[in-house]
């Protein structure tokens, strides 16, 4: 009896992690502009389920926080110009399995000239 109940207990195992490694995977990434620490500027992240950027604008500072971003030859930006405070997702719809490279920047968006641009660091996922 107890050899039964092991071997269904380990047969129960042996399916849960198949059908977990079944389960596809999302490459998703975030990054985060401090100015001095913990004093955040903006934030973004990708999701790969759905190709979507949101960008948070996290100080009153004249900067819009924009994701640039490049899949292939194709390459646009998700840009928040909306105020501290706030966040825009943007919907893309990129090819499968390719690779997204982006960044995010903080930078005087509408008001040219207000402001040094700061700039993150290069994120990588795959869509």
């Amino acid at each position: 009896m107890k050899l039964a109940r092991r071997i269904g207990f380990t047969a129960t195992a042996v399916v849960a992690l198949v059908a977990a490694s079944a389960t596809p995977a999302l490459a998703d990434s975030g990054d985060t502009i401090y100015g001095i620490w913990p004093n955040r500027i903006a934030h973004a992240n990708f999701t790969s389920y759905g190709d979507k950027f949101t960008v948070w604008d996290d100080e009153s500072d004249g900067r819009a926080a924009i994701a640039f971003w490049q899949v292939g030859s194709r390459s646009g930006q998700c840009v928040n110009s909306n105020g501290a405070g706030t966040s825009k997702t943007c919907n893309y719809d990129f090819p499968e399995n390719t690779t997204i490279v982006w960044n995010l920047t903080a930078q005087g968006w509408a008001n040219p000239g207000c402001c040094t641009a700061i700039v993150g660091g290069e994120q990588r996922d795959k869509t």
